[in-house]
C-alpha cells in the first residue's frame, strides 16, 4: 500500500508531528508513505531527508481566506487561490502516477489541491480535518454548498475530536466520517533537566497566542504568587520568540512581579520535550478551542498531572478529578485555585489519578491504535 500525505505547512507542529508519526508506524508495517509540502521546506523538509521519507515540494495556495476578506481585492485574491489549487494539482497528480500512490491523505483543512489531484487520477482520498479556522480569524473561501461538495468528494474524512466534528458537522456527511484521536508517543524516561528540589514546577506549552490562553495562565501565577506560601515556577518553552514577543512577555513580568516565577525558553525539540515534562509537577492546557491535545495526552502518558479548560476537545481527554482537573475557560482565579488544590493533594490521592490518566492515554491515545484505525479507513475505502 502506497500513501501519499499532503501537508500545508513546513514546520514541527502538532498537525505534522502526527503525521510523522503516522508514517513511522507505517514503515513498521510494510506502508509506503511519500509527503507533497509547499514549497518553502523549513525543518520539515530537514525532518524527512533524516528519516529517509521521499517527498515533493509544490506550491498550494490555502482554500480558505481571513474572516475580514469582502472587498474586491479580497474576491480577486480567492478567485487567484481557487484555480491555483487546480494548479497544484496537476502537479501533484504526476507525483500520483510516479509513486503509483493507492490513497492520498490530506493532513490539513486548508489545502484542497490533494483532493483534486486525487479526482484526477482516479486515486482515492481521505481528508483529515484538524484545525479551527475561527481560531485563527480565517474561513473558507468558497460557498458553504461548494464546501460541503468537496468534503463529500472523499472517500472518507477523519476528525480529531468530537469537538472538531461538530466545528465541522454542516459540510460533512456522517456516513463518510471516521472520528480517530491523534496518536502519542513519547520517549522513555533517560535524561530528565535538574530542576530545583522544593520548588513545584509547572509546564505550559502554546506559546503568546491568545487562543492558547497564556495570559490567563500567566494572571493565574500572579495569583498564585499572592495565595500561596509554596514556591513554584512556571516554564514557557516556545515564549521566546522574537524581539516583539520577548518584550511583551517582559512587559507582563515586571508588571506582575513575576520575574523570579516565570522562566519563559526557547522552543525545545521533540526529544528535548519529553525529557524536560518528566520533570515538571503539573501540566496546563489553557487553550479556547484545542481540537485534540497531542501535548495532553503526552503529559498523561508521562505521569504529570494535568490542569486544562473546559473548552474545545480538553474535556473529551480529562475527566475532572478522574484522570485529571478542568477549570471553566477563561477564569483565571479559578485555575490559580486547581492550581493550588493540585499543590496541596495528598501524594496517595494524586498518584492514583495521574497512573489513571496514564494507563488511560496508553489506551486510547496511543500511536500504534491510531495508526490501525487509520489503515484500517484505507483497508475499507481500497475493498469497495
Amino acid at each position: 500500500m502506497n500513501i501519499l500525505f499532503v501537508t500545508h505547512y513546513t514546520g514541527l507542529g502538532g498537525a505534522n508531528i502526527a503525521m510523522l508519526n503516522l508514517i513511522q508506524q507505517y514503515k513498521n508495517r510494510g506502508i509506503r508513505a511519500y509527503v507533497i509540502l509547499p514549497e518553502n521546506g523549513g525543518v520539515l523538509k530537514e525532518k524527512l531527508e533524516e528519516l529517509s521519507i521521499e517527498y515533493a515540494q509544490i506550491r498550494m495556495p490555502w482554500w480558505i481566506c481571513v474572516d475580514e476578506e469582502g472587498n474586491r481585492q479580497g474576491i480577486q485574491k480567492r478567485i487567484k487561490n481557487y484555480l491555483g489549487n487546480y494548479r497544484g494539482a496537476l502537479k501533484i497528480s504526476l507525483w500520483i502516477r510516479r509513486w503509483k500512490i493507492d490513497v492520498v491523505h490530506t493532513n490539513s483543512t486548508v489545502v484542497a489541491a490533494g483532493m483534486l489531484a486525487a479526482e484526477m487520477t482516479g486515486c482515492h482520498h481521505v481528508w483529515h480535518l484538524r484545525e479551527d479556522l475561527s481560531n485563527y480569524g480565517w474561513k473558507f473561501s468558497l460557498h458553504e454548498s461548494r464546501v460541503r461538495k468537496w468534503f463529500a468528494r472523499s472517500a472518507r474524512v477523519i476528525v480529531i475530536s468530537k469537538a472538531c466534528e461538530k466545528v465541522y458537522e454542516k459540510y460533512l456527511n456522517p456516513e463518510k466520517t471516521v472520528l480517530i484521536y491523534d496518536g502519542a508517543q513519547i520517549a522513555d524516561r533517560k535524561e530528565s533537566p535538574i530542576l530545583e528540589e522544593g520548588v513545584f514546577h509547572i509546564l505550559y506549552l502554546g506559546g503568546m497566542s491568545l487562543s492558547k490562553g497564556y495570559e490567563d495562565v500567566l494572571k493565574a501565577a500572579t495569583l498564585l504568587k499572592r495565595h500561596t506560601g509554596r514556591r513554584f515556577k512556571l516554564w514557557m518553552p516556545g515564549c521566546k520568540e522574537s524581539d516583539k514577543v520577548d518584550k511583551e512577555l517582559e512587559r507582563i513580568l515586571v508588571a506582575n512581579k513575576l520575574e523570579d516565577y516565570v522562566v519563559p525558553l526557547e522552543y525545545l525539540d521533540r526529544k528535548q520535550l519529553d525529557q524536560f515534562r518528566y520533570g515538571m509537577n503539573l501540566f496546563i492546557m489553557a487553550s479556547s478551542r484545542e481540537m485534540f491535545g497531542l501535548v495532553t495526552a503526552e503529559a498523561m502518558m508521562s505521569g504529570v498531572p494535568v490542569i486544562a479548560s473546559d473548552a474545545g476537545a480538553n474535556s473529551e481527554l480529562i475527566k475532572d478529578g478522574e484522570n485529571g482537573f478542568l477549570y471553566p475557560y477563561g477564569d483565571a482565579e479559578a485555575l490559580a485555585g486547581t492550581i493550588q488544590e493540585v499543590m496541596n493533594k495528598d501524594e496517595k490521592e494524586l498518584a492514583v489519578i495521574v497512573e489513571k490518566a496514564r494507563c488511560e492515554a496508553q489506551k486510547k491515545f496511543s500511536m500504534e491504535n491510531c495508526a490501525e484505525k487509520t489503515i484500517q479507513v484505507y483497508r475499507e475505502i481500497l475493498r469497495k
